[in-house]
């Protein structure tokens, strides 16, 4: 998406080089520059320092913006805008920068500069409209929504955002017609319909037309097939606000008792039992359309769009700076992007009351254990483990620490911690299963561990990586082979190009004696995972087996040069001096993963 948005005004863009080159060469002032200074607690905080060349700010802003510093890049490039005020590629990258960035003042008034000259520009457009809503400018926003250009995310957009438009509570044009009329080309476009009865619901139930809000909830989740946690949340909480308490709770149980993680609807099923409403369903003018925004956001992160979904989001928050539910997803976004120091800053604010809190303190954990600071994440983790006893996800998100970090037997220990908090065993608990059995597999207790795995697959038939493990955990015992084929097959049917299912698949091959059917599946695991030392090492195995043996010393060196676990290195060794007949030998996979 930035690639594209970027690529717009290329050739004024490379008129600012043309026009700054002699004066970089001939200016002596100081370069622009990045400083990172410790500021306690073993947090570090850039210093951004512009130079005073439009030059040398541009192409600093570019290199931030490539490498993902697009609160770098915002500075640079605002810096060389002072220089040229009025170029319009520059213009637009910095307002881009900065909306990415989610500093919306910069980006607002950036937007009014680029509307004067590309009338029709989307995002800048969406950001202003924004910004007329939060002001009651309401009429003014309808403009620019109706001015929109039709087609690709204005398809969804303009109608959401019209209708909320209308729902603004003074005007003569709130009798609610006009705002579910504007709703209604979602209504008549294939694959918008949820869209239309999502929003049809919340703005019949601001309205207090609760016969109508409950029939389109009702046909929600008859569309969805299943409930999100953030739709459950917002039709329990019109059945609170109606006073129909038994119906709020009965919904959110039937979402605990099939998602599990009633953690997260507490705080709701505290107020069915005290019999205190919420008012979630009840929406202004700004809080709809930051819905909007939300549920398109989330559907371009599941597409993987990011750079879109993050502009989207950052939009909705200026209309809901309090939207915990769309902070949290706009950290995701910022986590899949790389960008995880400013996830954690968006986690950090929000509201310690929300039921989203505890979320963000779990994911500010991992960004810690990514970062290289697993004790202070542990830390963390154990105090939430101790604050609520009766949640096991801290602790197995230690244990998947410890176990990643190779301290098994602290991470065995901790598992079993979890499992006794767990009263019930449900189907989401494959994964702590699974987990515990790696573990204690890499501690050779196969008894417990060959136990666990059955465990995962009785609770998640068909699991591909938990197939995969045990399989390959039997392939390397020389046991149960044809069972372990035929589970492999199922999980390579599943994940066609994991180079570790299709490794294991392989060394099934191998150890049955079909060598040639080994190299070509072994082939394609290294093609996949170059720089494995164990699936080069297997190669190099079946390439000796059918008389390849020139091909089959260079893979074992290759698996030498990749540093494979201490245990496999004299081994792979004395095939290379001996070979495999002097020395047969099967290895280890130490990661257990094929």
């Amino acid at each position: 998406m930035f690639a594209k948005i970027f690529s717009y005004g290329l050739s004024q863009t490379i008129a600012v080089i043309v026009s700054s080159f002699l004066l970089v060469v001939a200016c002596s002032a100081p370069t622009p520059s990045v400083d990172v200074k410790n500021t306690g607690k073993n947090n570090e905080k850039k210093v951004v320092t512009p130079g005073n060349t439009l030059m040398g700010n541009y192409l600093a802003g570019l290199h931030a913006q490539s490498d993902g510093d697009t609160a770098a890049a915002g500075l640079y490039f605002s810096a060389a805008l002072e220089m040229d005020p009025d170029n319009f590629d520059l213009t637009w990258r910095t307002f881009l920068a900065h909306l990415s960035e989610g500093n919306m003042d910069e980006a607002i008034s950036l937007a009014h500069r680029i509307i004067e000259t590309s009338p029709e520009e989307q995002f800048a457009n969406l950001t202003l409209i924004a910004d007329d809503f939060t002001k009651g400018h309401f009429e003014q926003a309808r403009e620019r929504i109706n001015g929109l250009k039709k087609g690709g995310l204005n398809t969804y957009l303009q109608p959401l955002l019209l209708g909320w438009s209308f729902m603004d509570g003074g005007s003569d044009d709130n009798d609610g017609q006009s705002a579910l009329s504007a709703l209604s080309p979602l209504k008549e476009t294939a694959g918008l319909s949820q869209l239309y009865t999502a929003h049809a619901a919340l703005m019949n139930a601001t309205l207090g037309n609760n016969d109508q809000a409950e029939t389109l909830f009702i046909t929600m989740i008859e569309q969805q097939g299943s409930m999100s946690l953030r739709k459950t949340r917002l039709f329990g909480a019109f059945y609170e606000g109606i006073g129909n308490f038994d119906k709020a709770g009965a919904l959110y149980n039937g979402y605990v008792a099939e998602n599990g993680a009633a953690q997260y609807l507490a705080a709701a099923l505290d107020r069915v039992a005290n019999r205190t409403a919420s008012s979630q369903a009840i929406m202004t003018a700004s809080q709809g359309a930051a819905e909007a925004l939300f549920d398109l956001s989330g559907s371009l992160r599941q597409q993987n769009a990011l750079e879109t979904a993050l502009l989207l989001s950052n939009i909705g928050l200026h209309l809901r700076p309090d939207f915990s539910t769309l902070k949290l997803i706009t950290g995701g976004i910022l986590e899949s992007m790389g960008r995880v120091d400013s996830a954690r800053t968006i986690y950090a604010k929000i509201d310690p009351s929300s039921e989203y809190s505890w979320d963000a303190r779990l994911r500010m954990a991992t960004i810690l254990d990514d970062q290289g600071r697993s004790e202070q994440a542990i830390k963390t983790l154990r105090q939430m483990a101790d604050e609520r006893p009766e949640v096991t996800s801290p602790l197995i998100d230690i244990g998947d620490i410890l176990r990643r970090q190779e301290r098994f037997k602290e991470a065995i220990v901790v598992y079993n911690e979890a499992f006794t908090k767990i009263q019930d065993i449900t189907k989401n608990h494959w994964s702590l299963y699974y987990s515990r059995g790696i573990a204690l597999e890499r501690v050779k207790n196969w008894p417990l561990a060959e136990q666990d795995f059955k465990k995962a697959l009785e609770l998640h038939p068909d699991q591909p990586y938990v197939l995969n493990y045990l399989a390959y955990s039997w392939v390397e015992k020389g046991i149960n082979l044809d069972e372990a084929q035929e589970m492999l097959r199922n999980a390579r049917t599943q994940r066609p190009n994991d180079a570790y299912i299709i490794d294991s698949a392989g060394w099934v091959h191998y150890q049955l004696g079909a060598y040639a059917e080994a190299v070509n599946d072994l082939e394609e695991a290294v093609e996949l995972l170059p720089q494995d030392p164990v699936v080069n090492d297997h190669l190099g195995d079946a390439y000796w087996q059918v008389g390849r043996r020139r091909e089959a010393r260079f893979q074992w060196r290759r698996s030498l040069s990749m540093n494979p676990e201490p245990d496999l290195i004299p081994l792979i060794k004395k095939k290379i001096e001996f070979g495999m007949e002097a020395h047969q030998t099967k290895t280890e996979n130490q990661d257990g993963n094929g």
